[in-house]
């Protein structure tokens, strides 16, 4: 809907902020849950309902140590019907109508309940609730080191290479250690630099409140972790490695110092390296956080892409030629009256240098297109980054106030041999930033009420230079030698939400209102520039306001076994384009009705089905919309469409899970199809020197993407753990390539593998695996796309002492361009001696056979590239370990 007339009044309706307020009289149910001899049971869910169809929720809460618990019950009910739950009894039902004394609620084992297996479990996982408390002796393996080696073999859960954790496909919500989450987002500080051996238990929080005050209020869907230090550990801890290698030289160097105690903790880490693991995600955030204020933030944008300095798939200790040093510290101090104090401090080096070849086959019709790109590229990036959080964390009242600043600077340059003509380019970025959020929660009728508020200031300066000059027809300057971007941007951001959930009409609803005001300033100049410097460029000064406003109305209820969620949504823009060299000032707003609907249904707890289904309505971002023609990287020219764009996207998915903890059998499955519709259709021309043009069309484009995934996990007896995981992608695309339009589809069927095999004795296999077979299917051409990546592992434990470990990674790519299968393996082998508890010497030979390139192959639109960059040649090193 486009209407640039809408009334004040509608404008006014959507700053309204919608938080109802009810005052009713209140009950107060206490009792203790027993079991059948009359010994109180901790950690039972105890939940309220106001209707004998135990329907409605009125409120629930988790007994304490000694089973106590008490609920508060915000409306005036004469009786009130319990649930009594726990995770080793039989779930009972309870009828209470005397709000004036103490019930017991007594709850019996079911006469199956006891199997041996359970039993024997039982001595390495612990559940009280939605606790699950893994012995980190029982998980580790005589090789882990830091504690990220062993919360990878909690079952169903994942670590990305830059440090992320998942549980069941979530990521992890929040790190604790000892109870207190010092590191934020950027925990993988901790789980790299704590040793394992400092560790005792890894406590798995599931439906976790971070905020105290929604303990017994809010449901939750978050996952955390909390890692509990050994009671019996130093003050002062941590770990350290150290390495040195030969022929090319080589170094490495890490330690993490750790101070724990019970109102003061700090964790420093410095690490430094010339090959190996970049550590340009070390430090940064792992976690997306509030959802309300992540809706609130405004897009990074960047007009200018960087050289490419990342391989892909294989291990970076093979391929990365890098300098790289980050350095952090973190201190959290606990005040009286609840009130913790943390500060941060981060530094990242990072200089790097990879050499690439790359060929893409692009279908027209009947016919393609070569291109061929040979390309070194450098880039070298500075990041500081400082943060102070003061929180405050209480059962009536929880505050938090993040304050964080950045400034980032990235100098890069590439030589490039593009179908046969050679390339200059050079390349900076620089980036300022400054951010700081407050979230606030209390407590009204005994329901919460959400609150926060969001300030940006970001601002970059973008350059890039290319020698000689490229597009010479479409960009002005006579007899050019070089061609010249420069982007200078800048923005403000200023966001609020708040929300409340009430009861009415015997369903949970919950209120949320969202508002946003941005400015963002775009100065461009592009020209192709000749020895005088005297053409005309492309110059832009452009100026976008945004206001935005949200209004959400959700409610839960249940039916039967049946949870119904709805969630409708009222989106209004408001903005004002200006560009003053063009005098164009444009002012439109936009109403939008969006939807979600889902209902799931829970099956003996262990099942769970649900299906779910959205509209979603959308505009034109900031880097969608400033007009003029960029060049983005010295091979692609842009030129944005002049007018907003309404994107409309439908979705549904269909999802089931299995989750058995005790029995290690974690089931996934999910199956998504998504359809949007776009008023623009993208133009893309490539000529005969492999340089590419887009031009964005006004025309009805649709595309669509059909997605299925499944995930198994099971650990079989104590030794073997497995997990299997296909992935099947349909994607259909509507564009237009040299002046022709194309319909593309492209298809994806892909299964990974993980085993972990170890006799806890003598040796321990691990194997990774991924198998990939594509298909493109552009109008009458068909091209197909298989990949295979291998990786196995094997210890020897040749005493007590002593291990050997040989390691293999081999990948399988080809393309049907392409007469050749490329078949690369990758070989190398470590020696580790362990002559104290505490250090531990290594002797490792990478790259044995001296591979010189790896090879993959990829597809995407109308085109199959196959790329290949550099390894690291044959490299031996000598290194320790050592804990503090």
């Amino acid at each position: 809907m486009n209407n640039s007339h809408i009334s004040n009044t509608i404008y006014v309706v959507a700053l309204f902020l919608w938080v109802p307020f009810f005052c009713n009289a209140q009950n107060i149910i206490k009792g203790t849950v027993i079991d059948s001899v009359k010994q109180p049971l901790s950690y039972s869910i105890v939940t309220a309902y106001k209707d004998s169809n135990y329907a409605s929720i009125v409120g629930f809460k988790t007994t304490d140590d000694l089973g106590k618990f008490s609920i508060e019950i915000s409306e005036n009910i004469d009786t009130l019907f319990l649930e009594a739950r726990h995770i080793t009894y039989k779930s009972e039902q309870f009828i209470i109508t005397d709000f004036n004394r103490e019930h017991d609620l007594a709850l019996y084992r079911p006469n199956n309940d006891l199997k041996e297996v359970l039993i024997k479990a039982k001595r390495n996982i612990t559940i009280k609730g939605d606790t699950v408390r893994y012995d980190v002796e029982a998980l580790k393996e005589k090789k882990d080191y830091t504690i990220e080696e062993v919360i990878d073999r909690i079952p169903g859960v994942t670590i990305a290479e830059n440090g992320q954790i998942s549980y069941n496909d979530r990521p992890i919500s929040h790190l604790y250690i000892n109870g207190v989450d010092l590191l934020e987002d950027r925990y993988n500080i901790a789980t790299r630099g704590i040793p394992a051996g400092a560790v005792e238990d890894i406590e798995l929080l599931r439906r976790h409140n971070h905020a105290r005050i929604e303990i017994g209020k809010t449901l939750s869907s978050e996952v955390a972790l909390n890692l509990k230090i050994k009671k019996n550990q130093s003050l002062v801890f941590g770990s350290s490695k150290a390495d040195v290698g030969t022929p090319l030289l080589t170094a490495r160097g890490e330690v993490t110092p750790i101070y724990l105690q019970e109102k003061l903790q700090n964790i420093a880490s410095l690490h430094a390296n010339n090959f190996g693991k970049s550590l340009q995600d070390f430090g940064t955030s792992l976690t997306r956080g509030n959802r309300d204020i992540y809706q609130l933030k405004i897009n990074k944008t960047s007009v200018i892409t960087p050289p490419e300095v990342n391989g892909n798939t294989i291990s970076n200790r093979y391929w990365l030629d890098n300098n790289s040093i980050s350095a952090t510290n973190d201190i959290l101090t606990t005040l009286p009256k609840d009130l913790i104090v943390k500060g941060s401090v981060d530094y990242n080096y990072e200089d790097s240098e990879i050499e690439k070849n790359n060929r893409s086959v692009f279908f027209t019709g009947s016919d393609s297109l070569q291109v061929d790109r040979s390309s070194r590229n450098k880039l070298l990036q500075r990041r500081y980054q400082l943060g102070n959080t003061i929180e405050l964390n209480r059962d009536d009242l929880y505050i938090n106030n993040k304050l964080s600043g950045k400034f980032l600077n990235q100098n890069g340059s590439s030589s490039n041999l593009l179908n046969g003509n050679t390339i200059q380019t050079g390349f900076n970025n620089t980036e300022k930033a400054i951010t700081n959020i407050l979230e606030l929660k209390n407590s009204i009728n005994n329901q919460i009420v959400d609150s926060g508020f969001l300030f940006e200031y970001r601002s970059t300066d973008e350059q890039l230079t290319t020698d000689p000059a490229v597009f010479s027809d479409l960009i002005p300057g006579a007899n050019a030698t070089s061609t010249t971007q420069g982007v200078a941007m800048e923005k403000i951001n200023l966001g609020a939400y708040t929300g409340y959930t009430f009861q009415l009409l015997d369903i949970e609803w919950k209120a949320k209102q969202h508002v946003r005001w941005s400015r963002e300033q775009l100065e461009s100049s592009l020209k192709n520039q000749n020895i005088d410097n005297n053409t005309s460029p492309f110059v832009t000064d452009f100026s976008l306001d945004t206001f935005e406003s949200q209004t959400q109305l959700s409610s839960a209820f249940n039916w039967k076994r049946f949870r119904f969620n709805l969630n409708p949504e009222l989106s209004y823009f408001n903005i004002n384009r200006l560009e003053q060299l063009t005098d164009f000032n444009e002012k439109d707003n936009y109403l939008f009705m969006n939807m979600n609907v889902q209902v799931s249904r829970n099956f003996n707890r262990k099942w769970d089905l649900g299906i779910s289904g959205s509209i979603k309505n959308s505009i034109s971002s900031f880097e969608e919309l400033y007009p003029g023609i960029f060049l983005r990287q010295f091979d692609n020219l842009s030129t944005n469409p002049q007018d907003i764009n309404v994107t409309r996207s439908n979705d549904a998915s269909i999802f089931f899970g299995y989750s058995d903890v005790l029995s290690g059998i974690l089931l996934k499955n999910n199956t998504s199809y998504n359809k949007a519709t776009s008023q623009f259709i993208f133009n893309r021309s490539l000529d005969d020197n492999g340089l590419i043009q887009i031009n964005a069309i006004r025309q009805d484009n649709e595309f669509s993407t059909l997605r299925n995934t499944t995930t198994l996990t099971k650990r079989f007896f104590k030794h073997l753990s497995t997990q299997t995981s296909y992935n099947f992608d349909l994607s259909k695309i509507e564009q237009i390539f040299n002046g022709t339009a194309q319909d593309n589809t492209i298809i994806n069927h892909t299964i990974s593998t993980e085993l972990s095999w170890s006799t806890g004795g003598s040796y321990a296999l691990n194997y990774s695996g991924t198998i990939n077979f594509g298909l493109s299917l552009i109008d009458s051409s068909r091209a197909t796309n298989n990949f295979q990546l291998h990786n196995v592992g094997l210890d020897l434990y040749l005493s007590d002492k002593a291990r050997w470990n040989f390691n293999t990674e081999t990948a399988v790519s080809s393309f049907s361009s392409s007469e050749n299968t490329n078949i690369n393996s990758l070989f190398n082998t470590s020696f580790y001696y362990k002559p104290h508890k505490k250090l531990i010497l290594r002797a490792e030979l990478y790259n044995i056979f001296n591979e010189r390139f790896f090879t993959t192959a990829t597809s995407s639109s109308n085109f199959i590239s196959q790329n290949q960059f550099s390894l690291r040649p044959l490299q031996f090193t000598l290194g320790l370990n050592y804990t503090l």
